[in-house]
């Protein structure tokens, strides 16, 4: 099974918000694998389908900002763990994938950025390689909040081995030195 970005499960510090370079407590969003194309029903997930011109406006002005003319492949919404509707838009720039998660009323909860190995920072590429143990990896994410697209919020890691799907979140702390903070093995 190949991953994709809407397999990650992304949360945007709620109890881990002192490790997090201090983020607040914003909101948990979990994304649902394998959703349906733009506009089809997708039956057995809790989330709608939507056309780009169909978003609120101030949605639409959020992800103009950040797709920078590129393509949008998806769009759906989903709810946060507080009740409230997320949108979450996917799009390429050049050969990065990017997921976006904006609330009705414009506010970006996070960024999601594939990156390649070699873009990650030294500490955290090292402690990658060695938690993968040679294995090949499948997806790496750069997560960002608002405002701070400069400072990684986490990086999210995916491969496969021993016949388990591995998701590692790492962050990186004041000190610069990295940290598992999840470990998840389905």
């Amino acid at each position: 099974m190949k991953y994709n970005s809407l397999h990650a499960v992304v949360v945007l510090c709620s109890s881990l918000s002192a490790i997090c370079l201090s983020v607040p407590a914003v909101a948990q969003v979990t994304t649902a694998p394998s959703p349906a194309p733009a506009g089809n029903a997708n039956e057995g997930h809790d989330h709608k389908h939507y056309k780009f011109e169909e978003l609120p406006q101030v949605v639409r002005t959020t992800i103009d900002k950040y797709r920078e003319q590129a393509e949008i492949t998806h769009i759906f919404s989903t709810r946060t763990n507080q009740g409230q509707e997320v949108f979450v838009v996917e799009f390429k720039i050049d050969s990065s994938d990017h997921q976006l998660a904006v609330l009705a009323d414009g506010l970006v909860l996070k960024h999601e950025e594939s990156v390649s190995l070699e873009q990650l920072p030294p500490k955290v590429r090292e402690l990658t390689l060695k938690t993968a143990g040679g294995a090949t990896l499948d997806l790496i994410e750069k997560v960002t909040r608002p405002g701070s697209t400069s400072v990684p919020l986490s990086y999210e890691v995916k491969w496969a081995a021993d016949d388990l799907h591995h998701t590692v979140r790492i962050v990186l702390l004041e000190s610069g030195e990295p940290l598992i903070i999840d470990h998840k093995k389905e």
